[in-house]
């Protein structure tokens, strides 16, 4: 938690750092003040909610009062809340340091502080016995760490604080764990000592990044003693011309007959309009709703307006009023929020292909990939829709080249698209939209000039409008106060005031003579039209003025249509709205997606499965350390004849046999259910990159859901496969005692790891991407399966609801699959009870198929459900009037 909060918070002190807010000092002391009143809080909450439902509170030897009731023992509580106090100060400097060192990526961060906490769990004594181990290493491990002197403090506070009579008696649990009453509390100085040489690592690591930076450059500034001339080539004026003329033009994309004469036919007549568009600002149970009869927030209100073909069209107003929420709707998503009495019509003359391109166009750009890649392979992608035949022959590269060309990109065919300018980016993000022999006709683009100077906003509405006539498609944008300039490179701007209403439509030039309409304006004037309208824009729509400009935009807009018939003879009205793309699944788009999720892992994403690569490599070899290979040489097997009189006179053999099968039951838990979880954060983590290209390419209609997790599904399961066979290499200590258990364990640890992998990606989508709760989601889904995992408690002990809660738990059946292939299948002789099976309740060796087919269940169910809630959330619903009726 500690690094999860302090990464973000370290930006933001950098930039008002940056700009001299105030010291590093100031914020460092201010936050650690307020951290520490929450950590009180939370440690007191978290004390009283172990503490007491434990029942420690009741087992005293308790004094009766007057009224009868049992006096608490506030000195054994308040040593535990003390001791757990010191715990979490700990844990918290832990991660606000490990967050300093990773702060510019707050998954490694947290995926480092998960490590780091695993290797405290191992060395804290509580699960594994260090002194028993008897290895001089991991004992200086875990006193430099001090992961055990807390553990221990706490076994004294529950077991030895007014528990046992110094003289007479002695803790059995105290002696088991080595804890030392007389060291308890000296012991605890280590911890003290660790806390503060990490919070002073933790204000120097920041000093040198946020303080010596700034320091540091004057004086490496003041050993220049001069400034080097730069010495710039000479270049001849003529030589530029003739390289100019050498070089041929790029061809262009040849238009068949009937293309053109649509073209021409088409151009200027309508494609979408839109009448009484009225917009709710919540979803309801109700699909159809009216304004007369609903109570919901509106966001637009009462529009009317049309698009005609080849035109560049500008969506303008102030901040709130409406223009993204239009442009979706104009794009066909958020139908069930709009009105009943709505009204849209497209052109009766062409199917409408919509597009659209969000304001952060990240999202649309796959890193990893260069600028001609990446048009490649969206050309592969959209133009497989014709069919494998037509697809075959289209010549992808020329046209990825053709849209480099024309959008003045060719400078930037080799570069990585993470390293194009914003403009270069803006874009490139439509030229993927364009690849397809059938382009989009009804393109919406939000925000395109968004981050970029004046000059850069010029470039790419330039390049848009010159794409729109020559093509003639319709685009779409969402402008934010644009310059005059910039403003009358549009042929039609669409104007929204605060409160959803439109004020203006038309031409850039007609601004001056609709303003007129208003009484008090002044024609005259030296103000700019723009600007007025752009003032307007920013009243209520309750203001008279804002009033009078909707009226007068209604009637011109109903009155353009009524006398030249253009809505009846052009477009037909659509009930459902605009209809949304539906790609069928195709095979055949399965090797594109691999090839490009190739690319993708080897350009951009290979450091990170380097990363968790390492982790589990540098895991599975901590682990065979830590543990010794001789624990699996216990074969659980209790004699009917000799260990059962023995009970009393137990040797030393045998209590080494119950410590081994103890170690080995806890090397099993580590091995299979921590490297688990590490794959689930892994695989939530990448579906959570992927899933935001994924929901806009399918949304403008470049493959299916169905193929996309088809090929994450084999991408994973193929890369897993590896990763098991090595890591399970490594950790396989039982191979001399049972030879050929490996690929067993091979095929329940793959079966269990993709079973995970589809719950880390259900868990995604229920985190609507976003990392920190999906990693909430999935501690606390883990959690549930380890407590119902039959490791740390029987099964039938549970309340049946945890019962049934069992069934879905994979790790239950990984371990229980995994104790049967180590303990069962003849381990133990005719005369023998196999001790391990019967504390674990199970039954016999077929159960260990019952595991395997329960891990197929669960691979079944949770792909099932992540595919579900894909498909769920990258389809919107559709015929909403026709359900309704």
């Amino acid at each position: 938690m500690a690094s999860v909060v302090f990464s973000p918070l370290l930006k933001v002190f950098r930039n008002e750092h940056r700009n001299r807010w105030y010291s590093l000092g100031t914020f460092f002391w201010s936050y650690l003040f307020v951290r520490f009143i929450e950590m009180n809080m939370f440690t007191l909450v978290t004390s009283i909610l172990v503490y007491f439902p434990s029942g420690h509170h009741t087992v005293e030897p308790l004094t009766m009062s007057d009224s009868g009731m049992f006096q608490l023992n506030w000195n054994r509580f308040g040593h535990f809340l003390g001791l757990f106090w010191l715990y979490n100060v700990y844990m918290q400097s832990i991660g606000q340091l490990v967050a300093v060192i990773f702060m510019d990526n707050a998954e490694l961060s947290l995926i480092v502080s998960y490590v780091y906490y695993i290797i405290l769990c191992l060395l804290n004594g509580y699960l594994i016995n260090l002194e028993h181990m008897n290895d001089p290493f991991v004992l200086k491990a875990a006193q430099l760490l001090a992961s055990n002197v807390i553990s221990k403090g706490l076994l004294w506070s529950f077991y030895g604080l007014d528990r046992c009579d110094q003289d007479d008696f002695f803790s059995v649990i105290l002696y088991k764990y080595y804890v030392n009453p007389e060291t308890v509390y000296s012991n605890l100085t280590q911890v003290a000592w660790n806390t503060l040489i990490l919070r002073l690592a933790t204000l120097f690591i920041m000093l040198i990044r946020f303080d010596f930076t700034w320091r540091l450059r004057p004086m490496i500034g003041s050993k220049r003693s001069k400034i080097k001339k730069i010495d710039y080539p000479s270049i001849d004026p003529l030589s530029l011309v003739s390289i100019v003329k050498k070089t041929p033009p790029l061809p262009r994309r040849i238009k068949h007959n009937s293309e053109l004469e649509f073209e021409q036919f088409s151009r200027d007549k309508i494609i979408v309009a839109w009448r009484n568009l009225t917009l709710f600002g919540s979803s309801s149970i109700h699909e159809i709703r009216s304004v007369n009869h609903s109570n919901s927030k509106i966001i637009l209100r009462d529009l009317n307006g049309q698009f005609r073909f080849g035109t560049m069209n500008a969506l303008m107003g102030t901040s709130g009023s409406g223009k993204t929420s239009l442009l979706k709707v104009l794009n066909g998503q958020l139908k069930t929020r709009l009105s009943v009495e709505t009204q849209i019509y497209l052109s009766r003359f062409t199917p409408i292909r919509i597009c659209y391109i969000t304001q952060e166009v990240s999202g649309h750009l796959l890193p990893g990939l260069t600028a001609k890649q990446s048009l490649i392979y969206a050309s592969r992608l959209k133009n497989y829709s014709m069919g494998a035949h037509e697809a075959m022959k289209v010549d992808h590269e020329q046209v990825a080249i053709n849209l480099l060309d024309e959008l003045d990109l060719s400078d930037t065919a080799e570069t990585m698209v993470q390293n194009c300018s914003g403009g270069e980016r803006k874009r490139l993000a439509l030229a993927l939209e364009l690849t397809s022999m059938w382009m989009p006709n009804l393109i919406c683009i939000d925000e395109p000039t968004s981050g970029l100077d004046s000059n850069s906003a010029e470039i790419v509405i330039g390049c848009l409008r010159e794409f729109v006539h020559r093509h003639n498609i319709t685009i779409i944008a969402s402008i934010h106060q644009p310059n005059t300039d910039l403003m009358n490179m549009f042929d039609q701007i669409y104007v929204l005031a605060k409160g959803g209403v439109g004020i203006y439509s038309g031409p850039p030039s007609m601004i001056r003579q609709h303003l007129s309409q208003i009484t008090g304006y002044n024609t005259f004037g030296t103000t700019f039209p723009v600007e007025e309208l752009i003032k307007y824009s920013c009243m209520n729509h309750d203001d008279p003025v804002v009033q009078k400009l909707v009226q007068n935009n209604d009637l011109n807009i109903i009155a353009t249509t009524i006398n030249n018939k253009s809505l009846e003879t052009e477009t037909q009205f659509v009930p459902d709205g605009i209809p949304s793309n539906r790609i069928r699944f195709s095979i055949g788009s399965l090797p594109i997606l691999c090839s490009r999720y190739l690319t993708f892992i080897y350009g951009y994403l290979w450091q990170e499965w380097a990363m968790f690569v390492f982790i589990y490599i540098f895991y599975g070899f901590f682990l065979r350390y830590f543990f010794d290979p001789r624990i699996a040489l216990a074969d659980g097997c209790i004699s009917l004849e000799e260990d059962f009189n023995q009970t009393c006179n137990r040797s030393t053999a045998s209590i080494d046999e119950e410590t081994n099968l103890t170690s080995n039951g806890r090397y099993n838990f580590f091995a299979l259910n921590i490297f688990a979880f590490l794959v689930m954060l892994q695989c939530g983590l990448a579906f959570a990159k992927e899933t935001k290209f994924f929901f806009n390419e399918h949304r403008n209609g470049w493959y299916s859901t169905g193929i996309f997790y088809m090929t994450k599904y084999l991408y994973e399961t193929i890369t897993m496969v590896a990763i098991v066979a090595v890591y399970l290499w490594i950790i396989d200590i039982y191979e001399t005692v049972h030879p050929g258990i490996y690929w067993w364990m091979f095929l329940l640890l793959n079966l269990g790891m993709q079973a995970f992998q589809g719950l880390s990606h259900f868990l995604t989508l229920m985190a609507d991407g976003n990392s920190f709760i999906f990693i909430a989601l999935a501690n606390f889904s883990y959690i549930i399966m380890l407590l119902t995992a039959n490791f740390f408690s029987r099964i039938s002990s549970l309340h049946y609801v945890f019962q049934i809660v069992s069934l879905f738990s994979i790790c239950r059946f990984m371990i229980e699959g995994n104790m049967i292939l180590q303990y069962g299948f003849d381990r133990c002789g005719p005369k023998e009870i196999q001790a391990v099976l019967y504390n674990l309740e199970i039954p016999g060796n077929h159960y260990f198929h019952h595991c395997i087919q329960m891990l197929l269940f669960h691979i079944f169910i949770y792909r099932l459900m992540a595919l579900a809630a894909l498909i769920a959330k990258s389809n919107p619903l559709e015929n909403r009037r026709r359900r309704a009726e």
